[in-house]
């Protein structure tokens, strides 16, 4: 029988899909979910532990009081200031031996990482649960990027790698060389939707979304699904391109289906 499972869930279904996986393989499993990040509809049914974001010496209790011995990380989660965070003592030491870097989402999930694995319990990435989430080098569907589209990916992609030292975001969309914005706090789907209002005439701006250099692959890897090709459709938005190996797509037939009904490219991206 596989190790029991602990799914850290954030928002979205992903933590209930992967729950559901754990039961049609008959894995033992439970769900640690955060409080006002994970949806309590999606993990109706399914058992639930629930935790604050900060709380991180009752996360670790009840990781060893469930008998968890690997964690997998599943769904976006908001990143509160550190006065809303409330970290308890075990979390201020966690943020005390980042450092710096805990001002920046990887350099803290990193530290998150090196916690939970000092307890004995291993992390691992999504793709290990859900299979087939990364994509080929390629165009993944109907419509491939024109010349000019290609000029604003590669500088998309040399503005993102400046960027991945300061542990900024993972996403940025450009339109005619202008970029329109580059992802903060509100997340990639914030940036879709403020884009919508910056755009200038003409092709519309490519969503370019990459890992920073360097991140770890378990955790927070850049994901799109049929949402992100919706909000891109309504934004008018010409394309998005990922890097291949190195992203998620969720519902990847759908998502695929989505883009070509909108006119939208989809490009996975050689980045070595």
């Amino acid at each position: 029988m596989k190790p029991k499972l602990g799914i850290i869930a954030g928002g979205g279904d992903l933590p209930r899909r992967i729950a559901e996986i754990c039961e049609k393989e008959k894995r033992p499993y439970d769900i640690l979910a955060i409080e006002g990040q994970a949806d309590a509809d999606e993990l109706a049914g399914h058992p639930v532990e629930w935790c604050r974001l900060g709380a991180a010496g009752k996360a670790i209790e009840m990781m060893h009081r469930c008998g968890i011995e690997e964690i997998v990380m599943a769904g976006p989660v908001r990143r509160p200031s550190l006065a809303a965070l409330r970290p308890d003592m075990r979390a201020l030491q966690v943020i005390g031996r980042a450092g710096r870097k805990a001002f920046g989402d990887d350099g803290l999930l990193r530290a998150v990482i090196e916690e939970i694995e000092g307890e004995g319990v291993k992390v691992v990435g999504m793709d290990t649960i859900l299979p087939n989430l990364k994509p080929d080098i390629g165009v993944l569907g109907q419509h491939s990027p024109d010349e000019d589209a290609k000029i604003d990916i590669a500088r998309g992609a040399e503005i993102l790698d400046a960027l991945s030292p300061h542990d900024v975001g993972q996403s940025i969309i450009i339109q005619q060389g202008m970029v329109l914005g580059i992802e903060a706090a509100e997340g990639t789907d914030g940036l879709i939707e403020r884009s919508e209002h910056l755009h200038g005439d003409g092709r519309g701006g490519v969503l370019v979304k990459l890992p920073k250099r360097g991140q770890d692959a378990r955790a927070d890897l850049p994901t799109i699904g049929p949402k992100t090709i919706d909000l891109a459709r309504v934004a008018g938005l010409s394309g998005i391109a990922l890097e291949a190996q190195g992203a998620l797509v969720i519902d990847s037939e759908e998502t695929i289906r989505r883009a070509d009904a909108a006119g939208l490219f989809l490009i996975a991206l050689d980045r070595n």
